[in-house]
Formats: C-alpha cells, sequence, structure tokens
C-alpha cells in the first residue's frame, strides 16, 4: 500500500490531501494516515499545510 500511496503522490507535484489518497485507494482514511506517517518518518513524502485552505498537502521526495 505504501508503494501505491507514493505512485499516486508522484502524480501531483502541486500536492494532494490524505483525504483524496483515501478516496483514490478506497481505503478509510484512518489507514491511509498509518501508512502516512510511516512514509513521512521514513522521508519518502513530505507535508506541508496551505496557507489558503489550511489543509495539510503531502508531497513526493524526488
Amino acid at each position: 500500500m505504501s508503494e501505491r500511496l507514493v505512485e499516486i503522490i508522484r502524480e501531483y507535484p502541486q500536492g494532494c490531501t490524505a483525504i483524496y489518497l483515501s478516496q483514490r485507494v478506497n481505503r478509510p482514511i484512518s489507514m491511509i494516515n498509518i501508512y502516512l506517517k510511516g512514509l513521512i518518518s521514513t522521508k519518502q513524502v513530505r507535508t506541508r499545510i496551505n496557507k489558503n485552505t489550511g489543509k495539510r498537502l503531502i508531497y513526493s521526495r524526488s
């Protein structure tokens, strides 16, 4: 699942939300957040808060 999430995140250089990822892979947001936590800790992805919307966006490291 982690690899699939990274693939999707790479498709969106402008960043995407955890909710969007949840919808794309048809899994609960709680599961996505668990995977994202691991991906962030291993520095495969990074996050940033969008100043306009206040939403957390996930970006690819590469």
